[in-house]
């Protein structure tokens, strides 16, 4: 709820076309005509709007259209804006269930990052780096021993939130992108003329490394690296 309430704010203090699209893209949706609704809430997004509802709404448009490639990528950008919104966990899940192929376990620590925003991590470890210092402060004055307790506890929980944040950061090797083609066949090297590596089907999460033309190199699935064309992946921001 309090994510809808957002949203209206947000386009309640835009210009009115921006007011209009959502409501017509929500009616449209409501009424059927999915294509529509994503043209719509696209449209909104060239526009400027990022917003965790937007791309949510968007990812269900997808979805409806059986096109996982593109309702994947709404969905993970709902989720780096909202990463603990239980709907968009559910649809999120619900669309993996429709996945042809088999992403491996991030690892506990990369999910447990997944449930933050950076910027939240952030946040939390500037309160703990303070409090830390306001501990060590006062224990200089005063050589409680309490205070030495608490400067240890705010370390510790700075260490691990550091610890999340450096997860998210440096725990992936690249750009998340999602591939979009039904099927599509990674290369060897960044053309046609090299040989085939594996299949990639829609939906699949991988992580974008370099640029050379027309052509982008991933590591997908269980590290495996490739090349495929640039227009048949959508790299997440």
């Amino acid at each position: 709820m309090m994510r809808i309430v957002l949203l209206l704010l947000l386009l309640l203090a835009a210009p009115a076309p921006a007011q209009e699209d959502y409501e017509k893209a929500n009616t449209a949706y409501s009424k059927g005509r999915f294509s529509e609704a994503a043209e719509l809430y696209r449209k909104l997004e060239a526009e400027g709007y990022r917003d965790a509802e937007l791309y949510y709404n968007l990812g269900n448009a997808y979805f409806e259209l059986k096109d996982l490639g593109r309702a994947r990528a709404g969905y993970e950008r709902a989720r780096q804006l909202a990463p603990r919104d239980a709907d968009l966990a559910h649809n999120l899940a619900l669309l993996r269930t429709e996945l042809r192929d088999n992403e491996p376990d991030p690892g506990a620590l990369v999910r447990l990052a997944a449930l933050f925003t950076e910027n939240e991590l952030v946040f939390v470890s500037s309160l703990f780096y303070f409090l830390a210092a306001g501990l060590a402060l006062a224990y200089s004055r005063r050589r409680n021993e309490g205070f030495l307790w608490g400067v240890a506890a705010a370390l510790v929980c700075l260490l691990f939130v550091g610890g999340l944040l450096l997860c998210q950061k440096l725990g992936q090797p690249g750009r998340p992108a999602v591939v979009i083609p039904q099927t599509v066949h990674l290369k060897n090297g960044p053309g046609r003329e090299f040989t085939d590596s594996i299949p990639l089907h829609a939906g699949t999460l991988v992580q974008a490394l370099r640029q050379q033309g027309d052509w982008r190199e991933v590591a997908a699935l269980e590290r495996v690296k490739g090349w495929i064309r640039s227009e048949e992946l959508d790299v997440l921001d």
